[in-house]
């Protein structure tokens, strides 16, 4: 049984051999640089070249560029042994400028599979870089002028993107600077070649920013040599909420506001003065971390910043009616705290503008 087994173990492997050596096939190429190329020239068309080393012919089943931006094309018919054939691809820049990093995966009735790379540069149209690059920086034109953080929970650290696309036909080398406390730059590259992108990672901290709030950080980016761009990275960091058990909420400080709606009634366009009254009703000091309104109609003047147990203390705003449309409005103040079930509370200022 032994030596049985030897012999169809040997004839299997023969034949995956000969199966291999007929089905062989030795690429020339797999990679395809097109260089610098222009959008308004138009599609470009790079080739990659196999040999069947093999002794049958092989058959192409299919090639599958990664994206919709790449066209490819196979030989129909078998390659026969010792014949050379051609994978013909061709990219289109239309509304792509800058660099590009593509494949298409070659497949063979033998099994064997290939991956063939198309890199290359766009340099964009004014059309294109107006839509994509909208930003105006110098030497560079950037993707976004403002980086929306949206909410941020304390203790998280999004990062954001922005892209700077050189317009010259010389490489520059690009810099970017901030003083903002808590807000990390990072460059993809130093330099950046004609048409190149060149993407600037920003990291913002909201534990070393310090506390829950409303941030527009300035960052600037642009070519050495040159005054740079701003870009406003904004968001707002609200406090965590704490997860305790029965014991621990019990002795927790707890923020309640008094009225939570502050009702102006009708009211003209000066300035108005109003107030709440913040408490805590819980059994440990109560630490107010910070206080912002969403709309800037609304100036904080004062408000308690610790409160011990069963102890209230006043918020003090002034509402601009001058910096609303006339009618009726409701505006949102907020009050970040450690008040573990609800660190955050809404106050609400309300009333009706006459012009």
């Amino acid at each position: 049984m032994r030596t049985i087994s030897g012999s169809v173990l040997s004839l299997a492997f023969a034949a995956l051999a000969v199966a291999n050596a007929a089905g062989e096939v030795r690429w020339l190429e797999t990679k395809y640089d097109f260089g610098l190329m222009k959008e308004a020239a138009g599609p470009k068309t790079g080739q990659a070249r196999f040999v069947n080393t093999g002794t049958e012919a092989v058959n192409v089943l299919d090639a599958k560029p990664s994206c919709g931006c790449t066209g490819a094309t196979y030989p129909q018919d078998p390659v026969m042994p010792g014949d050379t054939a051609v994978i013909t691809f061709t990219y289109d820049p239309a509304g792509r400028p800058g660099r590009f990093d593509k494949t298409i995966k070659v497949r063979f009735d033998n099994g064997r599979r290939e991956v063939i790379r198309i890199v290359g540069n766009v340099l964009g149209t004014p059309e294109s870089l107006a839509q994509f690059y909208p930003v105006e920086a110098g030497s560079l034109r950037l993707s976004d002028s403002k980086l929306i953080a949206g909410t941020v929970t304390m203790g998280k650290s999004p990062s954001l993107f922005v892209n700077a696309y050189n317009t010259l036909n010389d490489s520059v080398r690009v810099k970017a600077h901030t003083d903002a406390k808590g807000v990390k730059l990072k460059l993809s590259e130093n330099a950046a070649g004609p048409g190149d992108i060149v993407t600037l990672a920003v990291y913002f901290d909201t534990r070393a920013w310090g506390k829950p709030g409303p941030f527009d950080v300035p960052v600037t980016l642009g070519a050495e040599g040159e005054p740079g761009t701003e870009i406003r990275l904004v968001g707002e960091v609200v406090p965590v909420r704490r997860a305790l058990g029965s014991k621990e909420l019990e002795k927790a400080p707890v923020c309640i506001a008094a009225p939570p709606t502050i009702d102006l009634g009708i009211i003209g366009t000066a300035p108005v003065q109003c107030e709440c009254v913040l408490l805590n009703e819980g059994k440990s000091v109560l630490n107010v971390g910070n206080v912002w309104a969403a709309s800037p109609a609304l100036k904080i003047k004062s408000y308690p910043e610790k409160l011990k147990p069963g102890k209230s203390g006043k918020l003090q705003m002034e509402l601009d009616p001058a910096q609303l449309r006339g009618g009726a409005f409701r505006q949102e103040v907020k009050v970040a705290t450690d008040d573990p079930v609800n660190p955050l509370l809404s106050v609400w200022v309300s009333g009706e503008i006459q012009r």
